[in-house]
Protein backbone atom coordinates (compact mmCIF):
# COMPACT_ATOMS: atom_id res chain seq x y z
CA UNK A 1 0.00 0.00 0.00
CA UNK A 2 2.82 2.30 1.25
CA UNK A 3 4.69 1.26 -1.99
CA UNK A 4 1.62 2.32 -4.68
CA UNK A 5 1.08 5.61 -2.52
CA UNK A 6 4.55 6.44 -3.15
CA UNK A 7 4.02 5.89 -6.88
CA UNK A 8 1.39 7.82 -7.20
CA UNK A 9 2.52 10.75 -5.03
CA UNK A 10 5.62 10.39 -7.34
CA UNK A 11 3.28 10.77 -10.61
CA UNK A 12 1.67 14.05 -9.38
CA UNK A 13 5.33 15.30 -8.54
CA UNK A 14 6.58 14.78 -11.64
CA UNK A 15 3.47 15.96 -13.75
CA UNK A 16 4.28 19.40 -11.53
CA UNK A 17 8.03 19.25 -12.37
CA UNK A 18 6.96 18.80 -16.20
CA UNK A 19 4.16 21.34 -15.88
CA UNK A 20 5.23 23.45 -18.28
CA UNK A 21 6.22 21.66 -20.85
CA UNK A 22 2.62 20.09 -21.12
CA UNK A 23 0.95 23.67 -20.82
CA UNK A 24 3.46 24.92 -23.65
CA UNK A 25 2.16 22.22 -25.56
CA UNK A 26 -1.28 22.88 -24.84
CA UNK A 27 -1.52 25.98 -25.76
CA UNK A 28 0.71 25.92 -28.75
CA UNK A 29 -1.94 23.14 -29.60
CA UNK A 30 -4.71 25.25 -29.21
CA UNK A 31 -3.62 27.93 -31.21
CA UNK A 32 -3.07 25.58 -34.13
CA UNK A 33 -6.74 23.86 -33.72
CA UNK A 34 -9.37 25.77 -32.53
CA UNK A 35 -8.14 29.60 -32.33
CA UNK A 36 -6.67 29.70 -35.65
CA UNK A 37 -9.37 27.69 -36.94
CA UNK A 38 -12.00 30.00 -35.85
CA UNK A 39 -10.04 33.10 -37.21
CA UNK A 40 -10.15 31.39 -40.71
CA UNK A 41 -13.72 30.58 -40.43
CA UNK A 42 -14.80 33.71 -39.27
CA UNK A 43 -13.24 35.31 -42.28
CA UNK A 44 -14.50 33.64 -44.75
CA UNK A 45 -17.54 33.73 -43.36
CA UNK A 46 -17.53 37.91 -43.56
CA UNK A 47 -16.49 37.34 -46.82
CA UNK A 48 -19.35 34.75 -47.85
CA UNK A 49 -21.91 37.43 -46.19
CA UNK A 50 -20.23 39.80 -48.16
CA UNK A 51 -20.56 37.61 -51.82
CA UNK A 52 -24.46 37.27 -50.63
CA UNK A 53 -25.26 40.89 -50.09
CA UNK A 54 -23.48 41.61 -53.06
CA UNK A 55 -25.54 39.43 -55.10
CA UNK A 56 -22.88 37.02 -56.09
CA UNK A 57 -23.36 34.34 -57.93
CA UNK A 58 -24.18 30.68 -56.59
CA UNK A 59 -21.04 29.16 -57.45
CA UNK A 60 -18.93 32.15 -55.40
CA UNK A 61 -21.08 31.41 -52.66
CA UNK A 62 -20.64 27.75 -53.06
CA UNK A 63 -16.75 28.07 -53.13
CA UNK A 64 -16.56 30.17 -49.70
CA UNK A 65 -18.12 26.96 -48.18
CA UNK A 66 -15.90 24.81 -49.71
CA UNK A 67 -12.98 26.55 -48.41
CA UNK A 68 -14.67 27.01 -45.02
CA UNK A 69 -14.88 23.27 -44.98
CA UNK A 70 -11.39 22.72 -46.45
CA UNK A 71 -10.12 24.95 -43.16
CA UNK A 72 -11.36 22.51 -40.86
CA UNK A 73 -10.49 19.71 -42.41
CA UNK A 74 -6.77 20.59 -42.79
CA UNK A 75 -6.95 21.05 -38.74
CA UNK A 76 -8.87 18.45 -37.03
CA UNK A 77 -7.77 15.97 -40.28
CA UNK A 78 -4.84 14.52 -41.52
CA UNK A 79 -2.27 17.30 -41.84
CA UNK A 80 1.87 18.46 -42.24
CA UNK A 81 0.88 20.68 -39.25
CA UNK A 82 0.67 17.89 -36.70
CA UNK A 83 3.34 16.20 -37.93
CA UNK A 84 5.42 19.02 -37.30
CA UNK A 85 3.95 19.91 -33.77
CA UNK A 86 4.60 15.97 -32.98
CA UNK A 87 8.46 16.28 -33.57
CA UNK A 88 8.75 19.59 -31.97
CA UNK A 89 6.95 18.27 -28.63
CA UNK A 90 8.25 14.98 -28.87
CA UNK A 91 11.57 15.66 -28.68
CA UNK A 92 10.93 18.21 -25.89
CA UNK A 93 8.89 16.16 -23.56
CA UNK A 94 11.42 13.11 -24.00
CA UNK A 95 14.50 15.56 -23.23
CA UNK A 96 13.11 17.42 -20.72
CA UNK A 97 11.14 14.38 -18.98
CA UNK A 98 14.43 12.45 -18.29
CA UNK A 99 16.58 15.22 -18.13
CA UNK A 100 18.04 14.31 -14.54
CA UNK A 101 20.26 11.78 -16.59
CA UNK A 102 22.32 14.50 -17.19
CA UNK A 103 22.56 15.90 -13.80
CA UNK A 104 24.73 14.50 -11.04
CA UNK A 105 22.36 15.90 -8.24
CA UNK A 106 18.98 14.83 -9.66
CA UNK A 107 20.17 11.60 -10.25
CA UNK A 108 21.06 11.46 -6.47
CA UNK A 109 18.06 12.29 -5.79
CA UNK A 110 15.72 9.57 -7.72
CA UNK A 111 17.91 6.92 -6.70
CA UNK A 112 17.80 7.80 -2.87
CA UNK A 113 13.83 7.07 -3.82
CA UNK A 114 12.24 3.74 -3.15
CA UNK A 115 10.99 3.33 -6.56
CA UNK A 116 12.36 0.86 -9.09
CA UNK A 117 13.95 1.84 -12.20
CA UNK A 118 11.33 0.42 -14.18
CA UNK A 119 8.16 2.12 -12.20
CA UNK A 120 10.14 5.03 -13.05
CA UNK A 121 10.73 4.91 -16.50
CA UNK A 122 7.01 3.60 -16.80
CA UNK A 123 5.99 6.61 -14.83
CA UNK A 124 7.62 8.88 -17.16
CA UNK A 125 7.57 7.59 -20.52
CA UNK A 126 3.46 7.36 -20.00
CA UNK A 127 3.35 11.39 -18.62
CA UNK A 128 4.75 12.75 -22.23
CA UNK A 129 2.13 10.32 -24.18
CA UNK A 130 -1.26 10.87 -21.78
CA UNK A 131 -0.36 14.84 -21.99
CA UNK A 132 0.24 14.60 -25.44
CA UNK A 133 -3.13 12.61 -26.19
CA UNK A 134 -4.93 14.39 -23.56
CA UNK A 135 -4.16 18.15 -25.21
CA UNK A 136 -5.18 16.73 -28.63
CA UNK A 137 -8.43 15.40 -27.39
CA UNK A 138 -9.56 18.88 -25.63
CA UNK A 139 -8.13 20.86 -29.17
CA UNK A 140 -10.09 18.48 -31.52
CA UNK A 141 -13.37 18.78 -28.90
CA UNK A 142 -12.67 22.34 -29.50
CA UNK A 143 -12.47 22.25 -33.29
CA UNK A 144 -15.69 20.22 -33.34
CA UNK A 145 -17.80 22.49 -31.58
CA UNK A 146 -16.50 25.25 -33.48
CA UNK A 147 -17.15 23.76 -36.47
CA UNK A 148 -20.78 22.67 -35.20
CA UNK A 149 -21.10 26.57 -35.01
CA UNK A 150 -20.24 27.38 -38.18
CA UNK A 151 -22.49 24.26 -39.72
CA UNK A 152 -19.77 22.71 -41.38
CA UNK A 153 -19.24 20.12 -39.24
CA UNK A 154 -20.38 16.57 -40.57
CA UNK A 155 -20.64 13.07 -39.31
CA UNK A 156 -18.15 12.19 -42.10
CA UNK A 157 -15.57 14.64 -40.62
CA UNK A 158 -16.02 13.68 -37.18
CA UNK A 159 -15.25 10.52 -37.81
CA UNK A 160 -12.40 11.36 -40.26
CA UNK A 161 -10.84 13.30 -37.13
CA UNK A 162 -11.17 10.98 -35.08
CA UNK A 163 -9.25 8.17 -37.20
CA UNK A 164 -6.38 11.09 -37.65
CA UNK A 165 -6.42 11.47 -34.01
CA UNK A 166 -5.51 7.93 -33.51
CA UNK A 167 -3.15 8.40 -36.51
CA UNK A 168 -1.06 11.28 -34.99
CA UNK A 169 -0.88 9.83 -31.52
CA UNK A 170 0.93 6.99 -32.79
CA UNK A 171 3.02 9.61 -35.34
CA UNK A 172 3.56 11.09 -32.23
CA UNK A 173 4.73 8.01 -29.86
CA UNK A 174 6.88 6.99 -32.77
CA UNK A 175 8.59 9.88 -32.81
CA UNK A 176 8.98 10.22 -29.09
CA UNK A 177 10.63 7.47 -28.74
CA UNK A 178 13.08 8.00 -31.36
CA UNK A 179 13.93 11.16 -29.62
CA UNK A 180 13.87 8.99 -26.40
CA UNK A 181 16.65 6.98 -28.12
CA UNK A 182 18.79 9.84 -28.59
CA UNK A 183 18.38 10.66 -24.85
CA UNK A 184 19.50 7.46 -23.59
CA UNK A 185 22.19 7.37 -25.59
CA UNK A 186 23.57 11.07 -24.91
CA UNK A 187 25.16 12.50 -21.34
CA UNK A 188 23.84 16.24 -21.69
CA UNK A 189 20.75 18.16 -23.14
CA UNK A 190 23.74 19.09 -26.43
CA UNK A 191 24.19 16.07 -27.71
CA UNK A 192 20.67 14.64 -27.01
CA UNK A 193 19.14 17.29 -29.03
CA UNK A 194 22.18 16.88 -32.09
CA UNK A 195 21.22 13.06 -31.53
CA UNK A 196 17.60 13.48 -31.80
CA UNK A 197 18.56 15.45 -35.20
CA UNK A 198 20.51 12.99 -36.59
CA UNK A 199 17.90 9.93 -36.16
CA UNK A 200 15.19 11.76 -37.37
CA UNK A 201 17.31 12.60 -40.83
CA UNK A 202 19.48 10.02 -41.10
CA UNK A 203 17.42 7.92 -43.31
CA UNK A 204 15.96 10.38 -45.68
CA UNK A 205 19.53 11.88 -46.31
CA UNK A 206 21.07 8.27 -47.07
CA UNK A 207 18.05 8.02 -49.91
CA UNK A 208 18.35 11.19 -51.10
CA UNK A 209 22.90 10.50 -50.90
CA UNK A 210 22.18 7.43 -52.95
CA UNK A 211 20.39 8.86 -55.62
CA UNK A 212 22.34 12.03 -55.89
CA UNK A 213 25.65 9.51 -56.71
CA UNK A 214 23.55 7.48 -59.12
CA UNK A 215 22.83 10.79 -61.13
CA UNK A 216 26.11 11.98 -60.77
CA UNK A 217 28.21 8.75 -62.00
CA UNK A 218 26.14 7.07 -64.06
CA UNK A 219 25.04 7.78 -67.87
CA UNK A 220 22.17 5.49 -67.90
CA UNK A 221 20.86 6.61 -64.69
CA UNK A 222 16.75 8.02 -64.60
CA UNK A 223 15.32 10.28 -62.16
CA UNK A 224 11.90 8.08 -61.89
CA UNK A 225 14.58 5.59 -60.26
CA UNK A 226 14.89 8.24 -57.70
CA UNK A 227 11.20 9.01 -57.06
CA UNK A 228 10.40 5.34 -56.89
CA UNK A 229 13.18 5.54 -54.21
CA UNK A 230 11.49 8.56 -52.77
CA UNK A 231 8.12 6.51 -52.45
CA UNK A 232 9.50 3.44 -50.73
CA UNK A 233 8.35 3.32 -47.06
CA UNK A 234 10.34 5.19 -44.53
CA UNK A 235 10.56 3.62 -41.26
CA UNK A 236 11.58 6.95 -39.87
CA UNK A 237 8.46 8.24 -38.26
CA UNK A 238 8.50 11.79 -39.08
CA UNK A 239 9.28 11.32 -43.01
CA UNK A 240 7.01 8.40 -43.63
CA UNK A 241 4.40 10.10 -41.84
CA UNK A 242 4.80 13.20 -43.86
CA UNK A 243 4.74 11.06 -47.38
CA UNK A 244 1.24 9.68 -46.25
CA UNK A 245 -0.20 12.66 -45.93
CA UNK A 246 1.38 14.50 -49.07
CA UNK A 247 -1.00 11.87 -50.33
CA UNK A 248 -4.45 12.61 -48.98
CA UNK A 249 -7.10 14.68 -51.00
CA UNK A 250 -9.92 16.27 -49.30
CA UNK A 251 -12.99 18.00 -51.19
CA UNK A 252 -15.79 19.08 -49.26
CA UNK A 253 -14.03 18.91 -46.14
CA UNK A 254 -14.22 15.36 -46.76
CA UNK A 255 -11.06 12.59 -47.52
CA UNK A 256 -12.07 11.33 -51.00
CA UNK A 257 -8.84 9.74 -52.20
CA UNK A 258 -5.47 9.03 -51.42
CA UNK A 259 -3.07 9.96 -53.74
CA UNK A 260 0.46 7.89 -54.87
CA UNK A 261 2.02 10.42 -56.98
CA UNK A 262 0.87 13.98 -58.74
CA UNK A 263 -1.40 12.62 -61.24
CA UNK A 264 -3.57 10.47 -59.10
CA UNK A 265 -2.27 6.99 -59.45
CA UNK A 266 -2.71 5.33 -55.94
CA UNK A 267 -0.46 2.54 -54.67
CA UNK A 268 -3.11 0.56 -53.85
CA UNK A 269 -5.32 2.94 -52.24
CA UNK A 270 -6.21 4.23 -49.59
CA UNK A 271 -6.27 0.98 -47.51
CA UNK A 272 -3.19 0.11 -48.01
CA UNK A 273 -1.61 3.80 -47.78
CA UNK A 274 -3.35 3.87 -44.29
CA UNK A 275 -2.35 0.25 -43.28
CA UNK A 276 1.32 0.29 -44.26
CA UNK A 277 1.77 3.62 -42.45
CA UNK A 278 0.20 2.68 -39.39
CA UNK A 279 2.23 -0.98 -39.39
CA UNK A 280 5.20 1.15 -40.08
CA UNK A 281 4.47 3.23 -37.10
CA UNK A 282 3.89 0.74 -34.87
CA UNK A 283 6.83 -1.22 -35.83
CA UNK A 284 8.98 1.86 -34.92
CA UNK A 285 7.41 2.28 -31.94
CA UNK A 286 8.27 -1.65 -31.26
CA UNK A 287 11.56 -1.61 -32.37
CA UNK A 288 12.61 1.83 -30.78
CA UNK A 289 10.59 1.05 -27.75
CA UNK A 290 12.76 -1.94 -26.77
CA UNK A 291 15.22 -0.47 -27.47
CA UNK A 292 15.15 2.40 -25.44
CA UNK A 293 14.51 0.33 -22.05
CA UNK A 294 17.38 -1.49 -22.45
CA UNK A 295 19.21 1.42 -22.73
CA UNK A 296 17.79 2.83 -19.82
CA UNK A 297 18.33 -0.25 -17.62
CA UNK A 298 22.17 -0.70 -19.19
CA UNK A 299 22.65 2.75 -18.38
CA UNK A 300 25.19 3.92 -15.81
CA UNK A 301 24.56 6.38 -12.94
CA UNK A 302 27.38 8.60 -13.45
CA UNK A 303 27.70 8.53 -17.42
CA UNK A 304 26.15 12.73 -17.51
CA UNK A 305 29.79 12.96 -17.39
CA UNK A 306 30.53 11.86 -20.79
CA UNK A 307 28.60 13.20 -24.25
CA UNK A 308 28.03 9.92 -25.11
CA UNK A 309 26.47 7.71 -22.43
CA UNK A 310 28.44 4.00 -23.52
CA UNK A 311 31.89 4.61 -25.05
CA UNK A 312 31.99 1.69 -26.87
CA UNK A 313 29.23 3.18 -29.41
CA UNK A 314 31.40 6.30 -29.71
CA UNK A 315 33.82 5.06 -32.96
CA UNK A 316 30.31 2.95 -34.17
CA UNK A 317 28.42 5.85 -34.34
CA UNK A 318 31.29 8.28 -35.41
CA UNK A 319 32.05 6.00 -38.27
CA UNK A 320 27.86 6.10 -38.88
CA UNK A 321 27.92 9.99 -39.38
CA UNK A 322 31.29 10.75 -40.92
CA UNK A 323 30.92 8.14 -44.29
CA UNK A 324 27.60 10.14 -45.37
CA UNK A 325 28.90 13.51 -44.26
CA UNK A 326 32.32 12.24 -45.84
CA UNK A 327 30.95 11.55 -49.55
CA UNK A 328 28.16 14.77 -49.55
CA UNK A 329 31.73 16.70 -49.32
CA UNK A 330 32.79 14.62 -52.15
CA UNK A 331 30.01 15.41 -54.25
CA UNK A 332 29.87 19.02 -53.25
CA UNK A 333 33.79 19.61 -53.97
CA UNK A 334 32.95 17.76 -56.87
CA UNK A 335 30.03 19.46 -57.98
CA UNK A 336 31.79 23.05 -56.98
CA UNK A 337 35.16 22.12 -59.04
CA UNK A 338 33.30 20.51 -62.21
CA UNK A 339 35.99 17.97 -61.87
CA UNK A 340 35.04 13.90 -61.22
CA UNK A 341 38.67 13.34 -60.57
CA UNK A 342 40.65 14.51 -58.08
CA UNK A 343 38.74 17.03 -56.69
CA UNK A 344 35.73 13.63 -56.02
CA UNK A 345 38.30 12.42 -53.57
CA UNK A 346 40.18 14.99 -51.91
CA UNK A 347 36.42 16.49 -51.33
CA UNK A 348 35.94 13.08 -49.47
CA UNK A 349 39.10 13.28 -47.57
CA UNK A 350 38.31 17.18 -46.41
CA UNK A 351 34.52 15.86 -45.00
CA UNK A 352 36.91 13.15 -42.77
CA UNK A 353 39.33 15.52 -41.56
CA UNK A 354 36.44 18.48 -41.08
CA UNK A 355 33.85 15.70 -39.59
CA UNK A 356 35.96 14.25 -37.90
CA UNK A 357 37.49 17.58 -35.94
CA UNK A 358 34.05 18.14 -35.05
CA UNK A 359 32.46 15.08 -33.82
CA UNK A 360 35.84 14.49 -31.57
CA UNK A 361 35.30 18.24 -29.88
CA UNK A 362 31.87 17.22 -29.28
CA UNK A 363 32.23 13.97 -28.02
CA UNK A 364 35.48 14.93 -25.78
CA UNK A 365 35.31 19.20 -25.82
CA UNK A 366 39.33 18.55 -26.03
CA UNK A 367 41.82 19.12 -29.31
CA UNK A 368 44.00 16.34 -28.61
CA UNK A 369 41.19 13.92 -29.07
CA UNK A 370 41.16 14.73 -32.41
CA UNK A 371 44.76 13.01 -33.12
CA UNK A 372 44.57 10.97 -30.75
CA UNK A 373 41.30 8.80 -31.70
CA UNK A 374 41.73 7.88 -35.04
CA UNK A 375 40.39 4.66 -35.32
CA UNK A 376 36.84 5.60 -36.50
CA UNK A 377 38.16 7.99 -39.24
CA UNK A 378 40.10 5.60 -40.76
CA UNK A 379 37.03 3.15 -40.96
CA UNK A 380 35.31 6.02 -42.40
CA UNK A 381 37.98 6.65 -44.82
CA UNK A 382 38.26 3.40 -46.12
CA UNK A 383 34.38 3.33 -46.41
CA UNK A 384 33.97 6.86 -48.31
CA UNK A 385 36.74 5.75 -51.16
CA UNK A 386 35.45 2.43 -51.08
CA UNK A 387 32.11 4.09 -52.45
CA UNK A 388 33.48 6.81 -54.31
CA UNK A 389 35.06 3.81 -56.20
CA UNK A 390 32.27 2.07 -56.64
CA UNK A 391 30.14 5.28 -58.11
CA UNK A 392 32.81 6.69 -59.82
CA UNK A 393 34.18 3.56 -61.77
CA UNK A 394 30.58 2.06 -61.83
CA UNK A 395 32.02 -1.31 -60.17
CA UNK A 396 29.19 -2.57 -60.17
CA UNK A 397 28.30 -2.25 -63.76
CA UNK A 398 24.74 -0.26 -63.94
CA UNK A 399 25.43 1.31 -67.36
CA UNK A 400 26.92 -2.12 -68.49
CA UNK A 401 23.97 -3.97 -67.76
CA UNK A 402 21.19 -4.93 -70.27
CA UNK A 403 18.09 -6.93 -68.70
CA UNK A 404 16.78 -9.55 -71.42
CA UNK A 405 14.30 -8.77 -73.45
CA UNK A 406 11.90 -11.35 -71.55
CA UNK A 407 12.60 -10.08 -69.00
CA UNK A 408 11.23 -6.69 -69.51
CA UNK A 409 7.06 -5.97 -69.08
CA UNK A 410 6.82 -2.14 -70.58
CA UNK A 411 9.44 0.52 -71.52
CA UNK A 412 9.42 4.29 -71.84
CA UNK A 413 11.81 6.05 -73.66
CA UNK A 414 12.60 10.35 -72.99
CA UNK A 415 15.11 12.56 -73.30
CA UNK A 416 15.32 14.25 -70.10
CA UNK A 417 17.57 17.21 -71.08
CA UNK A 418 14.73 18.15 -73.32
CA UNK A 419 12.35 18.63 -70.76
CA UNK A 420 14.61 20.74 -68.57
CA UNK A 421 15.99 22.59 -71.54
CA UNK A 422 12.37 23.26 -72.63
CA UNK A 423 10.95 23.29 -69.35
CA UNK A 424 8.70 20.63 -69.05
CA UNK A 425 6.20 21.62 -71.32
CA UNK A 426 2.91 19.17 -71.47
CA UNK A 427 2.21 19.57 -75.29
CA UNK A 428 -1.33 18.22 -74.74
CA UNK A 429 -3.05 21.11 -73.36
CA UNK A 430 -0.04 23.68 -74.17
CA UNK A 431 0.34 23.88 -70.03
CA UNK A 432 3.72 23.58 -67.78
CA UNK A 433 4.36 21.02 -66.13
CA UNK A 434 7.15 19.32 -63.38
CA UNK A 435 7.05 15.92 -62.03
CA UNK A 436 9.11 14.22 -64.84
CA UNK A 437 9.80 10.85 -63.07
CA UNK A 438 5.87 10.05 -62.36
CA UNK A 439 5.47 11.03 -65.50
CA UNK A 440 7.61 8.71 -66.77
CA UNK A 441 6.65 5.62 -64.82
CA UNK A 442 3.10 6.03 -65.38
CA UNK A 443 3.46 6.06 -68.72
CA UNK A 444 5.25 3.31 -69.59
CA UNK A 445 3.31 1.37 -71.45
CA UNK A 446 5.01 0.40 -74.48
CA UNK A 447 5.02 -3.17 -74.53
CA UNK A 448 5.80 -3.89 -78.33
CA UNK A 449 8.67 -6.56 -78.61
CA UNK A 450 10.43 -4.69 -81.59
CA UNK A 451 10.84 -1.63 -78.90
CA UNK A 452 12.04 -3.78 -75.97
CA UNK A 453 14.31 -4.99 -78.36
Amino acid sequence: MTSKKLYWAKWKENIRRRGWTFLFGFVVLLFLIPISGLIELNSLHNAMSHAMLSAADAERVAMYEEEMRQALAGRIGFSEMMGIYGLAFAVLFAVQGFSFLFDQRKMDLYMSVPVSGQKRFLLIWANGIVMFAGSYLICLLAGWGIGAAWHVMSLEMLAESMLAFLVNTLAFIAMYQVALLAVMLTGNVLTALLGSFVLFIYEPVLRMLYGALKSSFFVSYCSADQRRLEAAPLFTPLSGYLNFVDGIRYENGMFVRYLADEYGNASGGWCSALAKESGLLLLSCLVTGLLVYYLFRRRKTESYHNAIAFPAWKPVLEAFLLTPFSLMAALLVSNMADDKEFFLFAGGVAGILVGHALIQLVYERDLRAIVKKRGAAAVAFLLTMLALCIFRFDLAGFDNYVPRADKIESVSVTLESDYSSFGYANLETGSMRTGLPDRLLTRMNSKEPETIA
